[in-house]
């Protein structure tokens, strides 16, 4: 059988070798895809590894005065929801989307090389589709923003329920707590809605676009078909990819909704990582004296929380403690002791005055360094979730055993730990929930003496010790003081 000049058989036969170029086209474009997301996927990780180390070390290093005033709550629910949303603009989604361009412009060449003019009517919707995109990406990145910053609210809250769990539930507050989380999720749930609507807008207008582009090529295609200026062949060919072509520019729309949630991330993510402490402890500058006698100066202080700055807390405060001496500051609550000694630290600056360690004004100082020679214990100890081991060895990590074992045989607290069934492996559990208040100041007391700082302060540090293991821990912190030339500063009631 013969159709023209073609016999059946060549017929089948260049059908054949046809369908087996397509077939080896696709295998190769599998092959290529799969290359494409692994290599993209794996640079997405690595570089979303590398921004959630960059967030956790800019958030460390930041200045007190900055977490007074911003919600660090919120700061788990970034790196998992943030951090994520980056990484997935960053992965497959950039695959799709240069899967969908390469695919558009062979599509759309291919249509523009058998008639250029039905092409241009076939896609004449795409300058609208284009401006409806950016204005969408553009809208979608702002909104994105600002549900990430709702959902980092209600994650601080979560947090700060589940971190405060025996008080909620010895309160009865568990439906207050779920009522607080709610009404925190109830602005997220708006800005999603939003998004999601302005997404499916964005899809609509593009499909109603196209669509309607279509018919008007496909009407302008008959014209040409019936004045013979194209082929029927041709007209389905022409039609075949614009049709594509416009699919695949319907494609844009969720990719440009993943990349304007990534960006709307991205921005949260580095407001911080990119923001210099005023006052950093990661920093090399600033000097390091030889040798620490611990002669600490205070002179003429003004001080005002950055949280309130119209509330005066240290109004000309002028003070000299001199090594060696045991110096107790005494007075109401709120009287500005513990602020004392967070400006010794130089957790803060004053807002007049100075403070001065062996004569150098403690802002010239290197803060590590200054901080390296201080030990502190405060009114309220944290210990974290680990053995009793790594918690004392914390501020001292080349610390021997030997030296935990005398640290805490200092601060009494070496009898209790020695009579656990996992002695010093014992792990404490978060924030040293296993142990009692006042088990937990006297491992604070060993942590911050493992070390043998020039400068010891303690805020209120016996507070949660019976008189008799106060009275031991006592004696042996002045026989610190004989041995070591430390200074001995706590603030009572």
């Amino acid at each position: 059988m013969t159709n023209g000049t073609t016999t059946t058989e060549e017929f089948l036969y260049s059908t054949g070798e046809l369908s087996a170029f397509v077939a080896a086209i696709g295998v190769a474009t599998v092959l290529c895809t799969y290359i494409m997301v692994s290599c993209f996927s794996l640079a997405a990780v690595n570089q979303s590894f590398k921004i959630k180390n960059m967030f956790m070390a800019s958030i460390l290093k930041q200045d007190v005065g900055w977490y007074d005033t911003t919600e660090t709550g919120d700061f788990a629910s970034r790196i998992n929801g943030d951090l994520t949303r980056i990484q997935d603009g960053m992965g497959e989604k950039v695959c799709l989307c240069i899967n969908a361009i390469s695919t558009l412009l062979i599509f759309f060449d291919t249509s523009m090389f058998n008639n250029w003019r039905l092409t241009l009517a076939a896609l004449c919707h795409a300058p609208i589709t284009s401006f409806a995109m950016a204005a969408m990406s553009k809208i979608q990145a702002s909104v994105s923003g600002e549900e990430m910053q709702a959902y980092g609210a209600a994650g601080a809250v979560a947090e700060e329920a589940l971190s405060a769990i025996r008080t909620v539930v010895s309160f009865g507050g568990e439906e207050k707590e779920i009522q607080r989380y709610s009404k925190c999720l109830v602005p997220a749930c708006k800005k999603g809605i939003k998004r999601g609507f302005i997404t499916a807008l964005g899809g609509c207008i593009t499909w109603i676009c196209s669509k309607l582009g279509f018919s008007l090529a496909f009407w302008y295609g008959i014209k040409l078909v019936i004045a013979g200026d194209l082929t029927g062949g041709m007209l389905v060919t022409v039609m075949f990819n614009a049709d594509s072509s416009c699919f695949f520019l319907s494609q844009f729309a969720p990719l440009f909704e993943a990349f304007s949630m990534a960006r709307g991330s991205a921005a949260n993510i580095y407001s911080i990582i990119e923001r210099v402490p005023l006052i950093d402890s990661s920093s090399k500058e600033g000097k390091k004296p030889r040798s620490v006698r611990g002669t600490i100066r205070i002179r003429d202080v003004y001080f005002n929380y950055p949280a309130r700055p119209t509330v005066p807390i240290l109004k000309g405060v002028s003070l000299d403690i001199h090594p060696g001496k045991k110096v107790a500051l005494v007075g109401p609550s709120g009287c500005g002791k513990s602020t004392i000694i967070q400006l010794i630290q130089r957790f803060y600056d004053p807002a007049k005055g100075s403070v001065l360690l062996d004569g150098n004004n403690v802002k010239d100082l290197n803060v590590g360094w200054l901080r390296d020679h201080i030990g502190l214990v405060g009114q309220e100890p944290v210990l974290f979730s680990m053995t009793i081991t790594e918690n004392i060895r914390y501020w001292k990590q080349d610390a021997t055993q030997e030296e935990i074992e005398k640290a805490a045989k200092t601060a009494n607290i070496h009898n209790f730990i020695d009579a656990l069934p996992l002695k010093y492996d014992t792990v404490v559990g978060e924030r040293g929930t296993q142990l009692s208040g006042g088990q937990k100041q006297r491992i604070a007391i060993a942590r911050a003496l493992v070390k043998n700082p020039k400068i010891l302060l303690l805020d209120e540090a016996t507070s949660a010790l019976d008189t008799e293991s106060e009275a031991v821990v006592q004696v042996a912190l002045d026989e610190v003081l004989t041995m070591l030339n430390v200074l001995y500063l706590s603030p009572f009631y």
